[in-house]
């Protein structure tokens, strides 16, 4: 009875102790922040977006690894409106370091035929609470161009 306890107090000292296999928790470095959040928004110019055509938006890491996502479907972006930020799901782990060479992939499923122009704003947000905003304009989608991919690097705005 005695080595049952004693082995049982030892179990319970290294779980508290952190030893073994139990889960560790990962402290954010300050000197590393990491993408927090992520929005797009579109500003479409003089051709919209039908009702029933989709628009998936995807962050691409610098590793070609998918770190946020949006989709939208069943809403019609109209000509020169202005569409409210999209959020945009975290799902990889981005360093603020390694977003200049990240990329923004757009891919259009459209219903049928549809031709959308617009202007796309993208912003980064950081555990550091710093803001990071990206631009690109005038671009263009189709049936027949139904994916457009764009480099952050160049493309910074304040």
């Amino acid at each position: 009875m005695k080595n049952a306890m004693a082995a049982l107090a030892l179990v319970s000292v290294c779980i508290a102790a952190g030893c073994g296999a139990t889960t560790r928790r990962q402290v954010d470095d300050p000197a590393d922040p990491r993408l927090v959040s992520s929005t797009v928004t579109f500003t479409t110019l003089n051709e919209g977006k039908d009702e029933k055509s989709a628009i998936a938006v995807q962050l691409l890491s610098d590793r070609n690894e998918l770190a946020a996502e949006v989709r939208s479907a069943g809403v019609e972006f109209d000509d020169h409106t202005t569409s409210a930020p999209l959020v945009m799901s975290i799902t990889t782990p981005v360093l603020e370091r390694d977003v200049p060479n990240s990329r923004l992939r757009l891919q259009l499923t459209p219903d049928g035929r549809d031709s959308w122009s617009f202007d796309v704003r993208l912003t980064l947000a950081f555990s550091d609470n710093t803001q990071q905003r990206f631009g690109w304009s005038g671009v263009m989608m189709d049936e027949r161009n139904p994916e457009r991919t764009l480099a952050l690097a160049g493309a910074r705005i304040n």
